[in-house]
């Protein structure tokens, strides 16, 4: 089931590809929209992000999220990610990422719980204009008590 999904994205992508446009250049900035899930506590979860690409292959990614409560714990998280994008074809790009999170859960019968994390993952990202881009990532946090896997897409504006 899964690979007929990926099939079907993959296929989706190449159709879009020749409408696709130029990759990165050191300046770019994006702002966007995402969602997506989570394994922490098995919830969806939604999130604003900003980008600023130094260079070609290195961008600075901080977002803001917020993840639904399910299983009595939702949680306000905040992240700082480096972005190591490289294009595979025009308007395509991989990406790995690294960086720092920090994230505050809150539980319905047992108060609170904050701690701070390391991301490690990467992503695709389908520019299809010179303004508007596709992005879907994976990101692992790595922290005491709440580590989990985040899988989402989004939506942004470069500007």
């Amino acid at each position: 089931m899964i690979t007929r999904h990926l099939s079907l994205l993959l296929l989706a992508i190449s159709l879009l590809l020749p409408c696709a446009a130029r990759g990165d250049e050191r300046g770019d900035m994006t702002l966007g929209i995402g969602g997506g899930y989570t394994t922490v506590n098995h919830s969806g979860y939604s999130d604003i992000y900003f980008r600023y690409s130094f260079a070609s292959h290195v961008r600075i990614a901080p977002h803001i999220g917020y993840v639904f409560k399910h299983e009595n714990a939702s949680a306000f998280n905040a992240s700082i990610d480096m972005q190591f994008p490289f294009s595979v074809a025009r308007g395509l790009q991989l990406f790995p990422l690294a960086g720092v999170t920090f994230n505050s859960w809150n539980y319905s019968f047992d108060g609170s719980d904050s701690h701070l994390g390391l991301n490690v993952g990467g992503g695709i990202d389908l520019k299809f204009t010179p303004s508007l881009r596709l992005t879907i990532s994976a990101a692992y946090s790595f922290m005491k008590h709440t580590d989990g896997l985040y899988v989402g897409a989004g939506i942004g504006y470069n500007f």
